[in-house]
């Protein structure tokens, strides 16, 4: 006879991290609980954590907190903002019993953004999901060189992929790897690009700063600032975490004013970069404002949304 299941909600970030640890899959970068962890650190909002027992057993978790201006709740990690920071997000359970359970302790309001394909097909019956911005990925099976990739593509897109990378060339520009100085650069270009950047609100950029200083030391994935100088200034900077053989561009900034081309530039450098590494993917992240740009240069993947609101 089954045991009944008991819902505890875990607030203690060190009982939570034990929790995450024992449930999480860990094939992602977002399943890391030292990618998460930056977050609550800087920003400091209330675990949730949702947690089924039966006996000693855990059978399920849904991985909270609150946002307190917001007063909403969203994965662990996401700040609420549209970046959406936190991806491959799921309802770790193992029966149908146990999403249901997780599903009615879930409180509201509640905006869980970016859920996985893999928890949609699972779990679709159950949870209420709807679509959500997808992302990109570009799998590197089969592509041995840049030429490889640009090959795989229409005529015109690579006319013109092909055009701005001479373009650039032609300015020699200097591949600077790791300056910690080179970071500042990116919130700077990319804050002068756009206005609603989320890198105008410090936090998340103490965040990230965190990830930077402490990424070696935690040694489960790898952190690489890739900049271009061209002459006296940087033209571009990418931070590309790698981890489980994908690697991740997160975060850029360009001067796409002073140097045009410099972002496909550094969508290609992006790649030479992984396949530099051996890697077997790259994940573009969300395609937040469905960007036809990535669309056209990449396979989109599915992702999904729970919006709870009663």
């Amino acid at each position: 006879m089954r045991d009944t299941t008991l819902v505890h909600i875990e607030t203690d970030i060190g009982r939570c991290e034990a929790c995450w640890n024992r449930h999480s899959p860990k094939k992602s970068l977002y399943d890391l609980w030292e990618f998460r962890l930056p977050f609550w650190k800087i920003f400091r909002f209330e675990p949730h954590f949702i947690i089924l027992k039966q006996g000693d057993d855990e059978t399920g978790m849904l991985p909270l907190w609150q946002h307190p201006e917001q007063k909403c709740f969203y994965w662990f990690g996401d700040t609420g903002d549209e970046m959406n920071w936190q991806e491959d997000n799921a309802f770790w359970a193992r029966t149908d019993e146990d999403v249901s359970l997780l599903l009615k302790a879930c409180p509201r309001p509640a905006v869980l953004n970016l859920i996985s394909r893999t928890c949609f097909e699972r779990w679709h019956h159950l949870i209420p999901m709807e679509p959500a911005n997808p992302k990109s990925m570009l799998s590197l099976s089969g592509i041995r060189c840049l030429d490889d990739y640009l090959l795989s593509l229409s005529k015109k897109l690579r006319s013109n992929l092909r055009r701005d990378q001479r373009a650039i060339d032609a300015l020699h520009p200097i591949i600077a790897r790791n300056d910690p100085s080179h970071f500042e650069h990116l919130i700077r270009l990319n804050t002068a690009k756009f206005a609603s950047s989320p890198l105008h609100n410090m936090n998340t950029v103490n965040a990230f700063r965190d990830i930077l200083r402490t990424a070696g030391s935690r040694g489960v994935f790898d952190v690489t600032i890739l900049a271009v100088k061209i002459g006296d200034d940087i033209a571009a900077v990418d931070l590309v975490f790698v981890c489980n053989d994908t690697s991740y561009p997160l975060l850029c900034g360009s001067d796409t004013e002073r140097f045009p081309g410099i972002g496909h530039y550094m969508t290609l450098r992006d790649i030479e970069d992984a396949l530099e590494r051996d890697l077997s993917s790259i994940d573009f992240a969300e395609d937040a404002g469905n960007d036809n740009y990535k669309h056209r240069l990449f396979a989109t993947l599915p992702q999904y949304r729970l919006s709870l609101h009663t």
